[in-house]
């Protein structure tokens, strides 16, 4: 049996894991990967309230047809899980850019 949970009480539980940063700076590594584009690896630094935090981003492909667009200094990013250190690895798929 599936639980029945009220719409407004599934979007007030997937907001509160969410931390909104702002990318002060991004390193990236490429490498050549054959038929999967290239491989990239990112270090970003970013900001949430003055308090500084490195996120590691775990390495993905370009040649995919949902390769996440590129993270750039300047951006805003939302990441789920809302990490509590001050250095913490995460997946490509755990950050979204908001526009």
């Amino acid at each position: 049996m599936i639980p029945f949970v009220p719409v407004a009480a599934a979007l007030s539980f997937a907001s509160a894991n969410i931390a909104e940063f702002h990318v002060v700076s991004v390193e990236r590594h490429v490498a050549f990967a054959g038929k999967l584009g290239s491989r990239v690896h990112e270090t970003l630094i970013a900001e949430n309230g003055g308090v500084r935090v490195k996120i590691r981003v775990g390495a993905y492909h370009t040649r995919f047809f949902n390769a996440p667009e590129p993270i750039e200094p300047g951006d805003i990013i939302l990441i789920f899980g809302k990490p509590q250190a001050s250095e913490f690895a995460v997946s490509r798929s755990q950050i979204a850019k908001r526009s």
